[in-house]
């Protein structure tokens, strides 16, 4: 479990347990008040009734709920009395169905909601009851539904709309006439954010939105991924409506229909406060890029994604140097030429500016391309992500301060950064505060291993990845038995031809419970010696998430890991499509630890219905 300042949160797939109850009670009662993010998909009812019968629970401002509720979960939630403080829930996880939602017309919590947060719902009617219970209604978000236009229209004929300010329908099959129906609500006029992602919108309904009340005072309008023509496109981007225009989302549009928007946006002199871009997937030209230049108040970037761009280099050079794009902090621009006889894009920006998040990639000429990381831009670089390019080419800059403080994950793939690098950058005060370290298929051995072994320094690595580095081989499983597995959350070490001997070997000699959430050891011939091993540590009581397909697992590596107390708390086991043996089989049935949801994945499928 994680405690993030006052936030308690169980990893994603991690359970809620019955006998977790009072110590979790006992935690919240320390850290009051507090943000409860848990997944009670295992959690028994009378546990669930002991949970939030507790007085610690008033001190709850916001809850997340993940593992699907069903109708009897909601029955439970909607009788609780002690959620006093709380202002924001989220149900996460399998599909609410439309039962599940008016069970919450008693519930005493259901007036002080401001968020409510769902997916995978099933028609939006029950939500039209459920607002109006909600009198403060400030945020209301579903990820993946499906919604009729009967559903959306019952929405949003929703008095307890007028206070929302937030609204996420993001995969949600709402189609043209869904999003008519929300334009031509009565009470939707307050939007401060509008995401529709995805949704099969085309131009019948955007026309509408374009002089719509509904986006007057809009500051975040998400509309990436919808079959959209360039009338429309055109039509919404030179709105008046937009004055208040602060971020926008336009992935994944046809063609240089992204470009098109764009151009038209750059034409729209209401909008001069664009702070946020996100606009990966779209062939932008050269010429639709220079209209952006030509507005010197569209406002100022802090955030671009402008992957696959078709931009010269002297107009990203431009653009990066100029009002709208200099202070830009996080960059995504993979597929984008960097390069040309005047120079790097980055070589105008001024001396102020600070890029902390970058990431790149490209499948044409890669010289040269990972040096720039040695330019004053990236001088408080956080985040790198690179694919092809080698950041070996900047192992200089990022062995020297500020660097060695300021990058946090560092995620290399394909050839990303040579051995001789990485070495370099794990001695003594290098990579000080690593969090991530992801270095995949990038040809790396057990010196490796060595180096990351002897960076005592280093105190905080929460995620390794070390995929398809076939020359680690049983290298890598000193890991297991290092420093850095007192702060570990994830290991992945697919594909690096590590053997079970090693593994057990390296575990029997662990002598701490580590917090190791995850382990992804995949497509290792770890074999049933190295189930064995898993199944009989007794310090990885946190392991939640088992990633063992393609390991050469028998009868007798499943039947271990089936009867081990240490897969009391599993939520996620990928064996492949084969446990072992038709025993191996029942033996997963019949553990008396596994989840009866894992269980279930092994069933014959003429038990599963």
């Amino acid at each position: 479990m994680a405690v993030l300042g006052r936030a308690l949160r169980f990893e994603e797939y991690a359970c809620l347990r019955d006998d977790d109850v009072d110590a979790l009670v006992e935690l919240i009662r320390l850290v009051s008040p507090v943000k409860l993010d848990v997944n009670v998909s295992e959690l028994g009812g009378a546990s669930f009734h002991r949970l939030f019968k507790s007085p610690e629970m008033g001190s709850i401002t916001s809850l997340c709920l993940r593992g699907g509720l069903g109708v009897e979960g909601a029955e439970r939630l909607a009788k609780v009395d002690t959620l006093t403080s709380l202002k924001t829930l989220t149900l996460l996880g399998g599909r609410l169905s439309e039962d599940c939602l008016p069970l919450f017309e008693g519930a005493q919590w259901a007036p002080g909601l401001e968020e409510l947060h769902l997916s995978s719902l099933r028609g939006m009617s029950p939500i039209a009851e459920c607002a109006n219970l909600c009198e403060g209604l400030k945020s209301f978000a579903v990820n993946w539904g499906s919604f009729s236009r009967e559903d959306c229209e019952a929405f949003a004929s929703a008095p307890g709309l007028a206070s929302l300010e937030h609204l996420h329908l993001d995969d949600c099959g709402i189609k043209n006439d869904g999003l008519l129906a929300l334009i031509a609500s009565g009470y939707l006029s307050n939007l401060e954010t509008l995401s529709v992602v995805n949704n099969g919108l085309g131009s019948k309904s955007i026309n509408r939105l374009a002089s719509s009340k509904l986006i007057e005072g809009v500051r975040r309008l998400r509309i990436g991924d919808n079959p959209i023509k360039a009338g429309g496109l055109k039509k919404l981007a030179k709105s008046p409506c937009l004055h208040a225009l602060e971020e926008l989302n336009i992935y994944d549009f046809d063609d240089d229909l992204g470009g098109v928007f764009l151009d038209a946006l750059a034409q729209n002199l209401a909008v001069t406060s664009l702070r946020k871009l996100e606009a990966n997937n779209n062939a932008v030209t050269d010429e639709q890029g220079k209209a952006l230049l030509e507005r010197a108040d569209l406002g100022q970037l802090e955030y671009l994604e402008g992957s696959s761009w078709r931009l010269k280099p002297e107009t990203w050079r431009a653009l990066l140097s100029s009002k709208l794009g200099r202070n830009i902090s996080h960059l995504d621009i993979a597929n984008t030429e960097l390069i040309d006889e005047h120079g790097s894009i980055f070589d105008d920006m001024p001396e102020t500016s600070r890029i902390r998040f970058f990431r790149y990639e490209t499948w044409e000429e890669s010289e040269g391309r990972g040096a720039l990381l040695s330019l004053p831009p990236f001088r408080e670089l956080e985040e790198l992500e690179l694919e092809v390019v080698s950041l070996s080419e900047a192992t200089e800059a990022f062995c020297k301060p500020p660097l060695t403080d300021s990058i946090r994950a560092l995620r290399v793939d394909v050839g990303g950064i040579s051995e001789e690098s990485i070495i370099e950058l794990l001695k003594e005060g290098r990579l000080n505060n690593i969090e991530e370290l992801k270095l995949d298929r990038c040809e790396l051995t057990e010196r490796t291993i060595d180096a990351l072994i002897d960076a005592k320094h280093i105190r905080n690595l929460r995620h390794i990845s070390l995929w398809k580095n076939h020359g680690i081989g049983d290298a890598a499983a000193r890991l297991f038995n290092s420093h850095h597995m007192r702060s570990l959350r994830e290991i992945y070490l697919n594909t690096v031809q590590l053997s079970g001997e090693a593994l057990a070997r390296e575990l029997g000699q662990l002598d701490f419970d580590a917090p190791l959430e995850t382990l992804g050891v995949q497509s290792n011939a770890i074999g049933d010696e190295g189930a064995l091993a898993l199944a009989n540590t007794p310090h990885l009581k946190s392991l939640s998430t088992y990633y063992l397909y393609g390991c050469k697992i028998g009868e007798e590596g499943v039947m271990a890991l089936a009867n081990s107390p240490n897969v009391k708390r599993i939520s996620v086991l990928h064996l492949g499509n084969d446990p072992g043996s038709e025993e191996g089989r029942k033996a997963l049935l019949e553990s008396p630890y596994l989840p009866e949801r894992i269980k279930r994945a092994w069933a014959p499928e003429s038990d599963k219905s």
